[in-house]
């Protein structure tokens, strides 16, 4: 599956983000984004709102003691080359939501899409869940499984992720159906093919689509993350630790040495007095798996 980055509300016209915000009652952001005496401009619109960014600025922790690590950019990081042909799991450790369209607790759907490489034979994954968070709060996840028992090919690993936000009353039941353990567990993978994955994984699929295809629903973020071997200066490059990914408006002038991830708080605080990180995020841990790992 790929995600349509299009899709997501900061992609829409002005016009269309500011009638979806009015048609889940949110008209103290859908005022803010109205100009006096005309049209709203594309230019330059809603690009401090951080439920409007289309871009992702992704940084790296490397699991090590301490009250403050430092975030470094993905591509100054070295490849793992242990991890080639290993298997590893990969959690959702934290989502901080800055902000989100909507009033009081957001519920919001988060999906994440993948492959499991094994022999003979390319497994489509997807596995879903539901986070709830109110602004300025981080969702009560830490250590969610995803993907466990992931095999690293050759290549590495992708994965993508989105972000939906869910308005629509008349889908709380068929969202509790991704409370149960049966989704809260993450995929457990083995080494050789499961005839089990496909259907459960177009289960959610068809749950997620379902979801956000309501008008009072939208997509508001997706990102792809791509983690190899290569030493190029661009890619990014796997090894175990924690990925953090920031939903953003541009990328440009961004400086991750402004930043570092407080293990007491759990989130990404400021230092040389920089202002707060502003921005939506999750941040995925990526370590070594083996059978019967705890979860």
């Amino acid at each position: 599956m790929s995600f349509n980055e299009d899709d997501s509300l900061g992609a829409q016209s002005p016009q269309a983000i500011i009638e979806y915000l009015r048609l889940i009652g949110d008209d103290r952001r859908a005022d803010a984004l109205t100009p006096q005496g005309g049209a709203p401009q594309a230019f330059g619109f809603g690009a401090d709102k951080p439920y409007m960014g289309t871009s992702a600025i992704l940084g790296f922790v490397e699991h090590a003691q301490g009250d403050l690590l430092p975030i470094v950019p993905l591509a100054s990081i070295t490849a793992d080359e242990t991890l080639r042909g290993a298997t590893i799991k990969v959690t959702l450790d934290r989502f901080f939501v800055e902000e989100f369209p909507g009033h009081g607790e957001h519920r919001i759907l988060c999906e994440f899409s993948g492959k499991n490489q094994v022999p003979g034979e390319v497994e489509a994954l997807t596995f879903t869940a539901t986070c709830r968070a109110r602004d300025g709060q981080s969702a009560g996840v830490n250590g969610l499984p995803i993907f466990l028992g992931l095999n690293v090919g050759d290549n590495g690993v992708s994965f993508e992720g989105r972000t939906v936000n869910v308005s629509s009353s008349r889908d709380n039941h068929i969202l509790e159906v991704l409370d149960t353990d049966t989704f809260k567990q993450g995929l457990s993978l083995l080494t050789h093919a499961q005839p089990a994955i496909k259907p459960f994984t177009k289960l959610a699929e068809g749950i997620v689509r379902m979801a956000a295809k309501r008008s009072w629903n939208r997509q508001v973020h997706t990102f792809s993350l791509g983690l190899d071997f290569d030493g190029s200066p661009t890619s990014a490059r796997l090894r175990c630790g924690s990925f953090v990914v920031a939903q953003a408006a541009r990328t440009g002038g961004w400086d991750w040495a402004n930043y570092a991830w407080d293990t007491h708080a759990g989130e990404i605080v400021p230092v040389r007095d920089a202002p707060p990180i502003g921005m939506n995020y999750m941040v995925f841990g990526v370590s070594r798996y083996t059978i019967g790992d705890p979860r």
